[in-house]
């Protein structure tokens, strides 16, 4: 089969055009919501050092306090100093609590917003890849390769006794008109299988693309390349959950 290098580079243009849309249009505004979040937490940290500079000048007053004590009698003093000493060690471990607490939750929320960002770029790039690959097949694909690949589906059913018992009319649709060659090894590798399968009748559905379907009695045998990208995202989203915890 001769390559079509027009349409590959048609596909290959299209591909640039999508990863320049996708950055521009989908990338961008998230990463933008991103800084604005990272904004906010930082904000919400300069609020927390605010708290603790607070806390010091506080400090400042009870020494002042402390000193204007000095001036009063011995035992009202000391138990004065022992008051200011230990309300000033309370403080300040609150205070150290209070920015260690916010700082965990700063980061935390970090960690949570650029966790939820990395999935939900993998999940995007991972579900733009599944419909660009089914574009370009979908474009590449004809009646020849369709042909081809019907045959191997064929050539690929063991011999169930599914088939072979089954009586009746077979229909086969496909997503494309099949050579009389194909047609030909079709039915004889049908009636291989079962030969009591003396009606095949084939018909075309566009909707399928590039695969078959196969309808002997109430039994149906399939593949076709929406099913089997639609098998690819489930196990490549199935694997998102084990990446992020692997990470």
């Amino acid at each position: 089969m001769l390559i079509d290098w027009f349409t590959v580079i048609a596909q290959g243009i299209n591909f640039l055009i999508l990863a320049w849309l996708l950055k521009r249009f989908l990338y961008g505004p998230i990463i933008e919501g991103m800084k604005k979040r990272q904004q906010q937490l930082a904000n919400e940290h300069a609020a927390a050092e605010a708290m603790r500079t607070e806390a010091e000048l506080r400090e400042q007053e009870l020494s002042l306090k402390h000193d204007e004590l000095m001036q009063k009698s011995e035992a009202m003093l000391t138990q004065m100093r022992n008051d200011v000493e230990q309300e000033r060690i309370n403080l300040l471990n609150e205070t150290k609590k209070e920015i260690k607490t916010r700082h965990l939750e700063w980061q935390k929320a970090l960690e949570h917003e650029q966790a939820k960002l990395s999935e939900l770029l993998r999940a995007r790039m991972a579900e733009k890849i599944i419909q660009t690959t089914n574009k370009v097949l979908r474009d590449l694909a004809d009646e020849d390769l369709n042909s081809i690949a019907i045959l191997r589906f064929f050539n690929s059913l063991p011999n169930s006794s599914r088939i072979s018992d089954i009586c009746g009319p077979v229909t086969i649709r496909t997503g494309f008109p099949l050579y009389e060659e194909a047609i030909a090894r079709i039915k004889e590798r049908l009636f291989n299988l079962n030969p009591k399968s003396a009606e095949v009748k084939t018909t075309v559905d566009t909707t399928l693309g590039f695969g078959i379907t196969m309808l002997v009695g109430d039994v149906k045998w399939e593949w076709n390349l929406i099913s089997y990208l639609d098998e690819m995202e489930r196990a490549i989203f199935e694997e998102l959950p084990k990446t992020k915890a692997e990470l």
